[in-house]
């Protein structure tokens, strides 16, 4: 549980990071705060001189956004993977609580993949990045709030510990192979390309365990956070 929850923590800063620089954010800094919509902050770094400098890639927007995304997707595969079956299993009312998690995870997922790509001067990406920030700290409130109390009240300390050593291993693995981030929610969700006749990506592995839908299928009864307003 430590692991994950290091994950939400990573994951909220990386959002304030990104918020703060992203054009158009509904929560970036008030008008006094120092600009950081330029070329060289946003990371497009069109029209700078020869000797122009700006920050480390890791620091600009678009470097932010690329580990936000890895972090997501490693995050959501590895709580299906290693928390789910478990919270199924063993959880009072688990089966809801992971349906309620897995439609996070499916909308989070296509957010991800439609921000791919994009640049910050995009007109699209705003109002995307608004609605990945959305769901995710919603996902993150209610694993926080009801998911994660309900495994420390309910799952022996010895299993949890068993748990963090497996993902433990399968994080040092994950990082030694250098391999690519896992898709969240098995593909990335298509729930909100079904309501904009848009066909999502279809390549990731199905989520194993019983509780887990088939790749891109919401699960029935979950909440539907797919689609922002505005």
């Amino acid at each position: 549980m430590s692991e994950l929850s290091a994950d939400h923590h990573a994951v909220a800063e990386l959002l304030t990071q990104i918020e703060a620089l992203a054009p158009g954010s509904a929560r970036r800094a008030g008008a006094g705060a120092t600009r950081t919509d330029t070329p060289e902050a946003a990371g497009t770094a069109t029209g700078a001189g020869a000797g122009a400098t700006g920050p480390p890639a890791a620091q600009t927007l678009p470097g932010l956004a690329e580990r936000l995304s890895d972090l997501l997707l490693n995050h959501c595969a590895d709580e299906e993977e290693y928390l789910f079956p478990a919270v199924h299993e063993q959880v009072p009312d688990g089966g809801a609580l992971v349906l309620t998690s897995l439609a996070d995870h499916l909308s989070i997922g296509q957010y991800v993949c439609d921000l791919q790509g994009l640049v910050p001067g995009d007109p699209a990406f705003a109002p995307l990045l608004t609605g990945l920030s959305d769901a995710v700290r919603t996902h993150l409130d209610e694993e926080e709030r009801r998911l994660f109390p309900a495994v420390r009240t309910a799952l022996d300390p010895a299993l949890l510990a068993t748990l963090g050593e497996r993902l433990g291993e399968a994080r040092e693995a994950r990082e030694a192979g250098g391999g690519p981030a896992a898709r969240a929610g098995g593909g990335g969700g298509d729930e909100r390309d079904a309501q904009d006749g848009r066909t999502g990506p279809d390549t990731a592995p199905k989520p194993p365990g019983d509780p887990a839908p088939a790749a891109g299928t919401p699960p029935a009864g979950a909440p539907d956070r797919a689609t922002p307003e505005g």
